[in-house]
């Protein structure tokens, strides 16, 4: 404890002067030239930002694409790591070392947390995806067009994603690279399907509209099915917190009273 504490706040000593001088020059920076929009004068956002943090609390690595406003989240984490830190050298606490560990993974956690929620509207919206392609399709749109005009009436995270795909194609990206890419990303099977799909009939030149439509019954069949299957497995899951969490108290609530009275009573 007299060796480690003191290394280990000696090197977050130095963290954490790398990281504030460096905030504090973006900072000077920003305010001198007031013209960038880019311009944060919040100084817990960019400490978050520089790259002593961003390797300390991996922020960046969780969510695809990072997230800006992670970065505020991670400079608030080692700068409460800093001062649990400095409290275990003073307490001599080390439960107080131990919990500045899991503060830095704070930022990394709710990254991934986001990075799960932003897939799981992405997936949430393909169905909609598909039908709008149909749609776009049967009037004789060819697959890089009909995914343009798909695009435009969709509001969430799946049409931002197609929308940043299609900026790089307008600037000189293959099609279906981008689209792939895209289904790399996100690693979605659903939106694999789809890709592979615009990509086979763009490149044989086959019907679009009817193969777009039976994907999308198929897609929409297999998550009813999906459904359905968790929907029976909700009893199975349900038995232990019963069993084990509201019986016992059932019971105590219930039946010891009546035992006890019973016994008091002979």
């Amino acid at each position: 404890m007299n060796i480690v504490a003191p290394s280990f706040m000696a090197a977050t000593g130095v963290l954490l002067v790398l990281s504030v001088s460096s905030a504090s020059r973006r900072l000077d920076l920003g305010v001198s030239v007031g013209s960038s929009s880019r311009t944060d004068p919040d100084l817990a956002s960019r400490l978050g930002r520089t790259r002593p943090v961003r390797w300390v609390t991996r922020w960046e690595r969780t969510t695809e694409p990072p997230r800006p406003e992670l970065s505020k989240t991670a400079g608030y984490a080692v700068l409460a790591a800093a001062g649990l830190l400095l409290l275990t050298v003073l307490t001599r606490d080390l439960l107080l070392f131990v919990l500045a560990f899991p503060v830095l993974q704070v930022p990394s956690w709710l990254g991934s947390r986001k990075s799960r929620a932003r897939k799981r509207a992405v997936d949430r919206e393909i169905p909609q995806l598909l039908d709008l392609l149909a749609a776009a399709s049967t009037g004789g749109l060819a697959a890089p067009l009909a995914l343009r005009r798909c695009v435009e009436p969709l509001r969430g995270p799946l049409a931002e994603e197609i929308r940043s795909s299609l900026r790089a194609v307008d600037l000189g990206r293959r099609w279906s690279e981008e689209m792939a890419a895209l289904a790399v990303r996100l690693d979605l099977p659903d939106l694999k399907r789809t890709v592979t799909l615009l990509t086979r009939t763009e490149t044989l030149g086959t019907s679009l509209a009817q193969s777009v439509s039976d994907l999308a019954d198929q897609v929409r069949s297999e998550r009813r099915g999906r459904r359905t299957e968790r929907a029976r497995a909700a009893p199975v899951k349900m038995l232990f917190p019963l069993v084990f969490l509201v019986l016992p108290a059932f019971l105590l609530l219930t039946v010891v009273p009546v035992f006890l009275t019973t016994l008091r009573s002979i």
